[in-house]
């Protein structure tokens, strides 16, 4: 038994004196490609040929949009809020529905988007 410990501790040794050094240097041979960095002047060059009046039709399309959202948004809330008003007037003093929840909820979501939208401008 102690002569294969003592075989085993040679065989490692030899391992770690001439294996690791040779694949250390394979290792440090091989070479390393660095990614190149991405150009993205393609992009901004592209904006730029866009003409003053093709940015004035784009923002206006945009502004039209953003301000179309806003109409549709109040309306959904005016209709929200009716439905909500009738499930009210439809329960007792002393049981509320999940339905009431779950409305007054969607109103509450509703108002604070107008609202936002309403702060932040038709950009």
């Amino acid at each position: 038994m102690k002569n294969h410990v003592g075989l085993l501790s040679l065989f490692l040794i030899f391992v770690l004196a001439f294996v690791c050094p040779f694949f250390m240097k394979v290792y440090s041979q091989r070479k390393v490609h660095p990614q190149k960095p991405q150009d993205f002047s393609s992009a901004s060059s592209n904006f730029s040929r866009i003409t003053a009046d093709q940015r004035a039709r784009l923002s206006k399309q945009r502004h039209n949009q953003v301000f179309q959202k806003f109409k549709d948004d109040s309306k959904k809330l005016s209709e929200a809020s009716s439905q909500l008003n009738e499930l009210i007037q439809k329960s007792s003093p002393h049981t509320y529905s999940i339905l009431i929840v779950k409305k007054a909820e969607k109103v509450e979501k509703l108002a604070k988007r107008i609202k936002k939208r309403a702060k932040r401008g038709f950009r």
